[in-house]
């Protein structure tokens, strides 16, 4: 006979799981919500100096368009402050903004961040298929800015909860839609 049968009936164990479960969301409930982020989106600087910064967002718009609405920037802003990505990921970030911005000059005479969307487009794919650090720095991003629109709002990214309308997403019965939970 297994252990959890001969110490419990299966009317104690569901007690003592539903039990489990609200002292878990009460706890949720008295934790102050996003602290991390009050005000990120509000901040005007981040790690990236502004010319890479509109670099980057320009780029993030363009492989996911509606990035920008989402918060990926702030979201960028809030994670490469911190250990490991600001010592790991800023300076490749950086260099991708660096060399995205010399190609748009070189070849359209403008910044990046104001070529049209094909000429962006052409820029971007030139680069991912050159390979090297700044195709690696690109997927890089990509995955940062698929994160932050798709990601739990709770983390930074997802204003709004755009990317989740994006795809559909509905809450589950155990976590009740943000405009429901007091913020205490």
């Amino acid at each position: 006979m297994n252990l959890l049968n001969r110490l419990f009936d299966r009317r104690t164990f569901l007690l003592l799981a539903a039990a489990l479960a609200n002292t878990a969301y009460l706890l949720h409930l008295r934790r102050p919500r996003l602290s991390l982020f009050a005000g990120v989106h509000r901040r005007l600087r981040g790690p990236l100096p502004p010319p890479q910064r509109a670099t980057i967002c320009a780029a993030a718009e363009r492989l996911l368009p509606g990035a920008l609405a989402a918060g990926v920037p702030a979201f960028l802003d809030h994670w490469l402050a911190r250990r490991p990505f600001h010592s790991h990921l800023l300076p490749q970030l950086i260099g991708l903004a660096d060399h995205l911005q010399s190609r748009a000059l070189a070849q359209h005479l403008a910044d990046f961040a104001t070529i049209t969307p094909e000429q962006q487009d052409h820029l971007l794919a030139q680069t991912q298929e050159a390979g090297g650090a700044h195709a690696d720095a690109l997927s890089h991003l990509l995955r940062l800015t698929l994160e932050a629109f798709l990601g739990d709002p709770s983390h930074g990214g997802n204003v709004g909860q755009v990317g989740w309308h994006f795809i559909g997403h509905r809450n589950c019965w155990w976590r009740p839609p943000s405009h429901e939970v007091p913020h205490g």
